[in-house]
């Protein structure tokens, strides 16, 4: 965040993301990554798109703030 790495401890074999990328997040959008990258259409996969990627807070529907597993 910020420039530096984020700590994934979830992340348990391989690197996260097998698509090298760096990306600079605008004030006022937001990056979204999934936790299952290999096969996930998610901010990477939009990168030639308007906004490189991101997306505007004004757009968010929901957040989902805790959730477990069944």
């Amino acid at each position: 965040m910020n420039g530096a790495p984020l700590d994934e401890p979830f992340v348990t074999r391989g690197p996260a993301s097998d698509l090298w990328f760096d990306v600079k997040v605008p004030q006022g959008r937001i990056w979204i990554m999934s936790d299952n990258r290999r096969v996930s259409l998610d901010s990477r996969a939009q990168r030639d798109k308007a906004g490189g990627g991101t997306i505007g807070r004004k757009d968010v529907l929901a957040v989902v703030e805790d959730w477990e597993l069944p």
